[in-house]
């Protein structure tokens, strides 16, 4: 008598033809959403403590003076840092911090201003919030923007987005807004409520929309892949 194979289906005897591997990539695409949508229904606003500061690093362009304003008719006490300064000055009383892009700074001394656990405490005593200003062109060089600022600049989304996953008390946002100073001015008001808002991370800014950053997964074509000059090539 004939072994009975285990697990053996009757027309199965011999083994199939392998498919070929179904490939999937995951690529970015920018979804665009009234502002007034994101800032009223898209998540509630954080409050900080009433003897918290908001801080904010001086830049070149004077962004940093309009995020002041406009905090400042919202309510809120300010203060301005120097991101070049050779000292990191003591902040017990920070319950918001803004990190602005600036080309005569080095942006990875902004990391200092985090030292002494302010914002964390602000954020379990009440609220807080961290957030990150870069001026790439309002969709962080995602198609069909240009990156057009220094390449280190883009590591201070990521800053922001490190801090949201380590720090549960804290708010943090990544905003990228449009390279013209005068659009970037205007937006100020729009900028400064959206900090206080819960919503995604990243969020790319103009007067009228946000743009965030979102994953869809599109299949892979076979063929060879010839990369070019402008390609980068990441293997884990």
């Amino acid at each position: 008598e004939a072994d009975v194979k285990k697990n053996a289906s009757p027309g199965h005897d011999t083994p199939g033809t392998p498919q070929d591997p179904v490939l999937i990539r995951q690529t970015l695409y920018l979804e665009k959403i009234p502002i007034q949508q994101v800032r009223f229904f898209n998540g509630s606003r954080i409050q900080v403590p009433e003897t918290g500061k908001i801080y904010i690093t001086r830049d070149q362009g004077s962004m940093a003076r309009s995020l002041q304003q406009a905090f400042e008719k919202q309510g809120h006490p300010t203060g301005l840092l120097n991101p070049v300064s050779e000292t990191v000055p003591d902040l017990p009383d920070m319950a918001g911090l803004v990190i602005v892009q600036d080309q005569m700074s080095d942006p990875d001394r902004a990391v200092a201003f985090l030292n002494g656990g302010y914002l964390q405490a602000a954020g379990r005593h009440k609220g807080a919030f961290l957030s990150t200003v870069t001026f790439s062109g309002g969709g962080f060089g995602i198609s069909p923007f240009s990156f057009d600022t220094l390449p280190e600049y883009g590591g201070l989304a990521g800053l922001a987005k490190t801090a949201a996953l380590e720090w549960e008390e804290v708010l943090c946002h990544a905003l990228d807004l449009p390279a013209d100073p005068e659009t970037c001015h205007r937006c100020a008001d729009a900028a400064a409520a959206l900090m206080m808002t819960n919503g995604p991370v990243e969020m790319g800014l103009d007067r009228e929309y946000c743009r965030i950053p979102r994953l869809e997964e599109t299949p892979v074509k076979p063929g060879r892949l010839v990369p070019d000059p402008r390609d980068v090539l990441v293997i884990t």
